[in-house]
């Protein structure tokens, strides 16, 4: 190699190493590397590119010659053995060389491509990391068929170095930024935890004795929680609860396994049921190493205990219209069942489903669709008999449960088609939400509820049936479902 030239790879070596240390932006140092081989190569048919491999996926590094519409359409291609001369470089590990791109078959999906940017040739070298990880490739684009010489391959090399250098400490920076945003992420977390945390949380030695404690919460213990430092259960608890926590953190440490204790105490802010979660801690002492700890997490449940009744309640009723839900709907027919085979009477189920309703949350949107359900929901239970139930089964569905008064199929259907009726006739009735006025019908389906072979769900199931079929009809029908069939 000639003085001259040597001088200038030196120059180009200072220049991207300079560009490397002083932490710019990967693109930076790569297209300068693209630049610097171009301009050594001193060849108009040449234009170097430099792709990045992420997930076996290629991605622009650098290239500032090569024409934004194709490296565009290199973003995301999946390497392989036929993507290209630089795709199977980076799928083979080896140098790969085209010396007629409209031949190749590997070009076979990006000829035309490269076609339109007068590319007839490709050389593509792998840029591997320090272990050997293909990280990217260092490709020459020509506009002549041809193959390189030695003084190309010798200065792919060198420069791929150079790219190999600049990508890996790349990686590495953007690696210790993700880490260390991952840690002051975890760490803000963890503060603002214990800053707001209502509980107590206490760290407890093996013997019992309190280690630490956390939480905004000072009135779960009788006493203070900076008080309790260095104190044993067995001195700050009555005996009773004391043996008893000694006994959950022992079964904690020998299972190494969570557990959940619940118990009740007398706290300055008076009398509290606690549930607390234990869990192992290990190596929580750097001075002592061996020694194990338990956390303690303390949640007074007292108002939790008080709202059981309320909450068994949600469980039957639905939370919008506090109509009964499907499961009560469904202990309640099961009970009618039972009744109708015992002492042979005829009942009836309604499935009511409101037409166009989604036009309705299109127009007064999602909030002005819950009002207009309680609103029908009022309306509907003003049509009904105080025994029959009205439950909303989910969405805009409607069921109602007319009991049954004798053994007369005739009778029963003719109130129930009563009541469809005064339901529809009541839903013409225009409804305001958020001062607009709303107009809204629905479809019925009438089933009667009698003989010794109806099911819960065949019974629900036929008069969906029925109400679909009035739907069909057009709206604000009702249809009634009798032996295997449905009719007006």
């Amino acid at each position: 190699m000639k003085n001259i030239e040597f001088e200038k790879l030196l120059r180009s070596q200072k220049k991207i190493v300079r560009l490397v240390a002083s932490n710019q932006k990967l693109e930076y140092s790569l297209d300068a590397i693209c630049l610097e081989i171009e301009d050594l190569l001193d060849r108009v048919d040449l234009t170097a590119s430099i792709l990045l491999v992420t997930n076996s996926k290629l991605e622009v590094g650098g290239g500032p010659n090569v024409a934004r519409q194709y490296s565009d359409s290199i973003i995301g291609v999946e390497v392989g053995p036929l993507v290209g001369t630089c795709g199977a470089a980076v799928y083979t590990g080896e140098p790969c060389y085209t010396e007629d791109i409209s031949q190749d078959p590997k070009w076979s999906e990006f000829k035309d491509l490269a076609a339109q940017q007068n590319f007839l040739a490709c050389w593509s070298t792998p840029i591997k990391s320090s272990v050997g990880v293909v990280i990217g490739t260092f490709g020459l684009y020509s506009s002549r068929n041809c193959l390189p010489d030695s003084r190309v391959l010798y200065l792919v090399s060198f420069f791929s170095n150079l790219a190999s250098l600049a990508i890996e400490k790349d990686i590495s920076k953007q690696r210790e930024l993700v880490l260390t945003k991952q840690l002051n992420n975890a760490l803000n977390k963890m503060h603002a935890f214990i800053r707001v945390m209502p509980d107590l949380a206490i760290i407890i030695d093996e013997d019992g004795d309190h280690i630490d404690t956390f939480g905004a919460d000072n009135n779960l213990h009788y006493e203070k929680s900076d008080e309790l430092l260095n104190d044993n259960v067995a001195i700050t608890l009555p005996s009773k609860i004391s043996k008893e926590i000694n006994s959950v953190i022992k079964k904690t440490l020998s299972s190494n396994e969570i557990q959940r204790y619940e118990y009740q105490i007398d706290v300055p802010k008076g009398d509290c049921f606690i549930e607390a979660r234990v869990a192992p801690v290990n190596n929580y002492s750097l001075k002592n190493k061996d020694r194990r700890h338990v956390i303690w997490m303390a949640r007074d449940i007292t108002k939790r205990k008080k709202n059981e009744l309320a909450i068994e309640r949600l469980g039957f009723y639905d939370p919008l219209t506090d109509l009964p839900n499907r499961r009560l709907l469904m202990d309640r027919l099961k009970t009618t069942i039972k009744a109708a085979k015992r002492y042979k009477k005829v009942a009836a189920l309604i499935f009511i489903d409101l037409d166009n309703f989604k036009q309705v949350n299109d127009s007064v949107g999602h909030s002005g669709g819950d009002i207009l359900l309680c609103k029908t929901a009022s309306l509907l239970q003003h049509t009904l008999r105080d025994a029959d139930t009205l439950s909303r089964i989910g969405g805009d569905e409607f069921v109602i449960l007319l009991e049954g008064n004798d053994d007369s199929s005739e009778l029963m259907s003719s109130e129930a088609i009563r009541v469809c009726e005064r339901i529809i006739d009541t839903l013409k009735q225009p409804v305001y939400v958020k001062d607009k006025p709303i107009t809204i019908s629905a479809s019925l389906g009438i089933t009667l509820i009698e003989g010794d072979s109806m099911t819960a769900d065949s019974i629900l199931g036929n008069a969906d049936t029925a109400m679909y079929e009035a739907k069909k009809l057009g709206k604000g029908r009702l249809r009634f479902y009798s032996s295997g069939h449905s009719s007006v």
